[in-house]
Protein backbone atom coordinates (compact mmCIF):
# COMPACT_ATOMS: atom_id res chain seq x y z
CA UNK A 1 0.00 0.00 0.00
CA UNK A 2 0.87 3.61 -0.73
CA UNK A 3 3.16 5.46 1.90
CA UNK A 4 0.90 8.32 1.28
CA UNK A 5 -2.40 6.80 2.47
CA UNK A 6 -2.30 8.18 6.15
CA UNK A 7 -1.86 11.26 4.62
CA UNK A 8 -5.31 11.12 3.48
CA UNK A 9 -6.73 9.17 6.60
CA UNK A 10 -5.16 11.62 9.11
CA UNK A 11 -6.72 14.53 7.46
CA UNK A 12 -9.72 13.21 9.60
CA UNK A 13 -7.84 14.39 12.21
CA UNK A 14 -7.35 18.57 10.42
CA UNK A 15 -10.22 18.67 8.57
CA UNK A 16 -17.52 16.81 0.07
CA UNK A 17 -20.60 19.22 -1.47
CA UNK A 18 -19.97 18.53 -5.63
CA UNK A 19 -21.09 19.09 -9.14
CA UNK A 20 -23.17 16.78 -11.01
CA UNK A 21 -20.71 15.01 -12.93
CA UNK A 22 -23.51 12.05 -14.23
CA UNK A 23 -25.05 9.05 -12.60
CA UNK A 24 -22.36 6.76 -12.84
CA UNK A 25 -19.31 9.17 -12.02
CA UNK A 26 -16.79 8.59 -9.60
CA UNK A 27 -17.48 12.01 -8.20
CA UNK A 28 -19.91 12.40 -5.20
CA UNK A 29 -22.78 14.28 -5.77
CA UNK A 30 -25.31 16.40 -4.20
CA UNK A 31 -28.51 15.20 -5.19
CA UNK A 32 -31.02 16.86 -3.12
CA UNK A 33 -31.14 18.77 0.38
CA UNK A 34 -28.21 16.58 2.31
CA UNK A 35 -28.28 13.44 0.28
CA UNK A 36 -24.96 12.63 -1.39
CA UNK A 37 -24.58 9.74 -4.01
CA UNK A 38 -21.41 8.13 -5.71
CA UNK A 39 -23.08 6.38 -9.31
CA UNK A 40 -19.31 4.71 -9.74
CA UNK A 41 -19.81 3.21 -6.26
CA UNK A 42 -23.27 3.34 -5.74
CA UNK A 43 -22.98 4.62 -2.27
CA UNK A 44 -25.19 7.08 -0.68
CA UNK A 45 -24.98 9.21 2.50
CA UNK A 46 -26.45 11.64 4.62
CA UNK A 47 -25.17 14.72 5.50
CA UNK A 48 -26.01 16.04 9.34
CA UNK A 49 -27.75 19.27 8.79
CA UNK A 50 -25.48 21.91 9.09
CA UNK A 51 -21.92 20.30 9.42
CA UNK A 52 -19.15 21.10 6.45
CA UNK A 53 -18.87 19.58 3.38
CA UNK A 54 -15.75 20.11 1.26
CA UNK A 55 -15.48 20.02 -2.16
CA UNK A 56 -14.54 16.68 -3.75
CA UNK A 57 -12.89 18.02 -6.82
CA UNK A 58 -11.09 20.61 -4.21
CA UNK A 59 -9.80 17.84 -1.97
CA UNK A 60 -8.74 15.88 -5.69
CA UNK A 61 -6.91 19.22 -7.28
CA UNK A 62 -5.22 19.03 -3.70
CA UNK A 63 -4.18 15.70 -4.33
CA UNK A 64 -3.32 16.13 -8.17
CA UNK A 65 -1.34 19.51 -8.14
CA UNK A 66 -0.81 20.65 -5.01
CA UNK A 67 -1.92 24.16 -4.42
CA UNK A 68 -2.64 24.84 -8.05
CA UNK A 69 -6.20 26.15 -8.43
CA UNK A 70 -7.64 24.74 -11.96
CA UNK A 71 -11.41 25.48 -11.34
CA UNK A 72 -13.64 26.26 -14.54
CA UNK A 73 -11.20 23.77 -16.55
CA UNK A 74 -13.05 20.71 -17.13
CA UNK A 75 -10.38 18.67 -18.96
CA UNK A 76 -8.25 19.26 -16.67
CA UNK A 77 -10.64 18.37 -13.95
CA UNK A 78 -11.51 14.94 -16.10
CA UNK A 79 -7.54 14.49 -16.32
CA UNK A 80 -7.26 14.63 -12.38
CA UNK A 81 -10.34 12.49 -11.60
CA UNK A 82 -8.74 9.61 -13.89
CA UNK A 83 -5.34 10.29 -12.19
CA UNK A 84 -7.44 9.96 -8.93
CA UNK A 85 -8.78 6.39 -9.81
CA UNK A 86 -5.29 4.88 -10.33
CA UNK A 87 -4.34 5.86 -7.41
CA UNK A 88 -7.09 7.57 -4.07
CA UNK A 89 -10.13 8.98 -4.67
CA UNK A 90 -12.36 11.16 -1.91
CA UNK A 91 -15.38 10.41 -1.90
CA UNK A 92 -16.80 12.54 0.68
CA UNK A 93 -16.32 14.00 4.16
CA UNK A 94 -18.25 15.79 6.66
CA UNK A 95 -17.05 17.88 9.38
CA UNK A 96 -19.44 19.44 12.22
CA UNK A 97 -17.43 22.54 11.56
CA UNK A 98 -15.29 23.74 8.45
CA UNK A 99 -11.38 22.61 8.83
CA UNK A 100 -9.30 24.78 10.58
CA UNK A 101 -12.47 26.99 12.83
CA UNK A 102 -10.51 28.46 15.75
CA UNK A 103 -11.28 26.52 19.04
CA UNK A 104 -12.94 24.22 18.02
CA UNK A 105 -12.49 20.11 18.11
CA UNK A 106 -13.96 18.38 14.78
CA UNK A 107 -16.39 15.47 14.22
CA UNK A 108 -15.71 14.23 11.03
CA UNK A 109 -16.23 11.42 8.62
CA UNK A 110 -14.10 10.88 5.90
CA UNK A 111 -14.12 8.31 3.20
CA UNK A 112 -11.45 7.45 0.26
CA UNK A 113 -11.70 4.99 -1.93
CA UNK A 114 -8.27 3.02 -3.02
CA UNK A 115 -7.18 1.45 -6.09
CA UNK A 116 -6.18 -2.27 -4.99
CA UNK A 117 -6.14 -3.88 -8.45
CA UNK A 118 -1.83 -3.88 -8.18
CA UNK A 119 -2.49 -5.13 -4.10
CA UNK A 120 -3.43 -9.28 -4.70
CA UNK A 121 -2.71 -9.53 -1.03
CA UNK A 122 -5.93 -7.43 -0.23
CA UNK A 123 -8.41 -9.72 -0.46
CA UNK A 124 -10.86 -8.97 2.20
CA UNK A 125 -11.56 -5.62 4.26
CA UNK A 126 -9.70 -7.08 7.40
CA UNK A 127 -6.98 -7.46 4.91
CA UNK A 128 -6.73 -4.22 4.24
CA UNK A 129 -7.40 -2.66 7.99
CA UNK A 130 -4.44 -4.57 9.08
CA UNK A 131 -2.38 -3.05 6.20
CA UNK A 132 -3.43 0.92 7.31
CA UNK A 133 -2.98 -0.20 10.91
CA UNK A 134 1.00 -1.24 9.58
CA UNK A 135 1.28 1.98 8.24
CA UNK A 136 -0.12 4.03 10.98
CA UNK A 137 2.45 2.11 13.45
CA UNK A 138 5.35 3.30 11.27
CA UNK A 139 3.94 6.89 11.78
CA UNK A 140 5.01 9.79 14.10
CA UNK A 141 1.79 9.93 15.87
CA UNK A 142 1.59 7.66 19.10
CA UNK A 143 -1.64 5.92 18.00
CA UNK A 144 -3.08 2.93 20.70
CA UNK A 145 -5.18 0.44 18.64
CA UNK A 146 -8.28 -1.81 20.22
CA UNK A 147 -7.73 -4.91 19.75
CA UNK A 148 -7.64 -6.30 16.09
CA UNK A 149 -9.96 -5.94 12.84
CA UNK A 150 -13.68 -7.16 13.80
CA UNK A 151 -16.16 -8.01 11.21
CA UNK A 152 -19.39 -5.68 10.20
CA UNK A 153 -21.68 -4.52 7.33
CA UNK A 154 -21.90 -1.02 5.90
CA UNK A 155 -25.15 -0.53 3.98
CA UNK A 156 -24.82 -4.16 2.90
CA UNK A 157 -21.74 -4.59 2.38
CA UNK A 158 -19.86 -6.88 3.90
CA UNK A 159 -17.18 -4.63 6.27
CA UNK A 160 -14.19 -4.52 8.55
CA UNK A 161 -13.33 -1.69 11.39
CA UNK A 162 -10.50 -1.07 13.97
CA UNK A 163 -10.84 1.27 16.71
CA UNK A 164 -7.91 3.38 17.60
CA UNK A 165 -7.05 6.31 19.68
CA UNK A 166 -4.52 8.99 20.21
CA UNK A 167 -3.66 12.85 21.83
CA UNK A 168 -3.45 15.40 20.23
CA UNK A 169 -2.26 18.40 22.29
CA UNK A 170 -4.42 18.08 25.57
CA UNK A 171 -7.31 16.49 23.55
CA UNK A 172 -8.18 12.73 23.54
CA UNK A 173 -9.06 11.79 19.96
CA UNK A 174 -10.91 8.52 18.74
CA UNK A 175 -10.79 6.85 15.34
CA UNK A 176 -12.70 4.38 14.17
CA UNK A 177 -11.39 2.52 10.85
CA UNK A 178 -13.71 1.15 8.47
CA UNK A 179 -13.13 -0.74 4.91
CA UNK A 180 -15.10 -2.64 2.47
CA UNK A 181 -13.78 -4.17 -1.12
CA UNK A 182 -15.83 -3.28 -3.83
CA UNK A 183 -14.76 -3.66 -7.69
CA UNK A 184 -10.71 -3.66 -7.21
CA UNK A 185 -11.31 -1.18 -4.75
CA UNK A 186 -10.81 -0.47 -0.99
CA UNK A 187 -13.45 2.27 0.52
CA UNK A 188 -12.50 3.22 3.53
CA UNK A 189 -14.86 4.88 5.86
CA UNK A 190 -13.10 6.65 8.93
CA UNK A 191 -15.00 8.40 12.14
CA UNK A 192 -13.44 10.92 14.63
CA UNK A 193 -15.18 11.63 17.79
CA UNK A 194 -14.05 12.89 21.02
CA UNK A 195 -16.61 12.23 23.31
CA UNK A 196 -19.80 9.85 23.50
CA UNK A 197 -21.81 13.29 22.01
CA UNK A 198 -19.97 13.25 19.17
CA UNK A 199 -19.70 9.44 18.70
CA UNK A 200 -23.44 9.65 18.17
CA UNK A 201 -23.12 12.02 15.63
CA UNK A 202 -20.70 10.53 13.63
CA UNK A 203 -22.61 7.18 13.89
CA UNK A 204 -25.65 8.80 12.52
CA UNK A 205 -23.43 9.08 9.45
CA UNK A 206 -22.62 5.87 9.33
CA UNK A 207 -26.08 4.38 9.70
CA UNK A 208 -27.29 6.46 6.73
CA UNK A 209 -24.74 4.90 4.20
CA UNK A 210 -26.41 2.47 1.89
CA UNK A 211 -25.14 0.44 -1.49
CA UNK A 212 -27.28 -0.02 -3.94
CA UNK A 213 -25.78 -3.29 -5.09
Amino acid sequence: MKKNIPVILLAALLSISCTDSGSDSPVTVNTSGNTYINGFFNLEVEKPVDWYAQSAEETIMLQQEGNKVLSGDDENMQKMIEAAMESSLPLFGFFEYPPGTPGKMNPNVLSVAENIKMYPGIKDPCDYVKAVKQILQQGQLSYEFDGECQSTTIGGKQAGYLDASLKVGTFDIAQRYHALITDGYAVSIIQTYMDEESHAKVDKVMDSIQFSR
